[in-house]
């Protein structure tokens, strides 16, 4: 998440991609319907009392065969705890159950791309070409304590700007640790998070994280993250499960760069990375004014 394309990767890979293989996601709660059963659960051991019918042969003296209207065969149907009512059923879940995230594939993630440029070279906001396409490379897996760094690589068929991004997928979350800026025949940033912000929760789930904020010898910022879903979205020609995860992210580097990125992307749990995106990023860079306005749309995938 850095200057421009930091964004992308933190909101495109992050979907902002995450988990599910290396990492593990938090299993849902369960219960045990064995000691004290909640509300709707039929307990194994309730029981169901009923009259016995009268026997002819324990009469001791004939006698009228009594009305059948007591004596139905039919057991009720056993409804729990309390079988004067219907059993309860389990109310609808206010929120989305997590989702597990997938560690996304190595290999080429190709976007299409529209939207406007402004370079800090050249000073003026420009359209991206019909055809125009944002590439993130995932070039690298790295198991270590604590979880697993997967690396980005983010680059467009337009801007002069390159981003390499590393993150750590834990068992609860993914943080970003690393980034480098590089605009092309101007400058190269990088930045170590101390500590390091968190992109995405695991399990995936509707959530709102505290504003969190970094600072080093190196650069300095803070990131808002919200997440909502689950919801569908259409790209590369089929339909994905996603969740809406938005970012704002504020980020200073040696006194050069002040950037600000706001992002919207939708990210899908099974591909580990978003499917779409709406990025706006607005700053300077060694006292060049640059912004953009991209919008993606997934491609193709390894």
């Amino acid at each position: 998440m850095i200057a421009p394309r930091l964004s992308r990767g933190l909101c495109l890979l992050v979907g902002l991609g995450l988990l599910a293989g290396a990492c593990s996601p938090k299993p849902a709660a369960t219960t045990t319907p064995t000691q004290s059963p909640s509300a709707g659960a039929v307990s194994p051991t309730v029981t169901v009392s009923t009259a016995q019918p009268p026997t002819p042969s324990a009469s001791p003296t004939p006698a009228p065969t009594p009305a059948r209207t007591s004596t139905s065969t039919a057991l009720p149907t056993p409804t729990g705890p309390n079988p004067g009512r219907p059993a309860a059923t389990a109310p609808a879940r206010s929120t989305p159950a997590g989702a597990a995230v997938s560690l996304p594939k190595l290999g080429t993630y190709v976007y299409d791309l529209s939207g406007t440029t402004q370079s800090p070279l050249l000073g003026i906001a420009q359209p991206y070409q019909p055809g125009a396409t944002l590439t993130i490379d995932v070039d690298e897996t790295n198991p270590q304590a604590g979880g697993t760094e997967v690396g980005f690589r983010g680059t467009t068929s337009q801007d002069q700007v390159q981003t390499t991004t590393k993150q750590l997928y834990q068992g609860s979350r993914v943080v970003l640790t690393l980034t480098n800026l590089t605009f092309l025949g101007l400058a190269s940033y990088d930045c170590s998070y101390t500590p390091p912000p968190e992109i995405l929760p695991i399990p995936l789930q509707a959530v709102t994280v505290p504003t969190q904020s970094w600072s080093g010898a190196e650069c300095a910022g803070s990131l808002q993250l919200t997440v909502q879903g689950p919801e569908t979205a259409t790209a590369a020609g089929q339909p994905w499960s996603v969740w809406r995860v938005h970012s704002v992210a504020h980020y200073v580097a040696q006194s050069s760069v002040d950037v600000t990125l706001d992002t919207t992307s939708l990210f899908s749990p099974a591909l580990g990375m978003a499917v779409t995106a709406d990025a706006s990023t607005s700053g300077k860079v060694a006292g060049s004014p640059f912004s953009s306005h991209q919008i993606t749309s997934l491609k193709s995938h390894p």
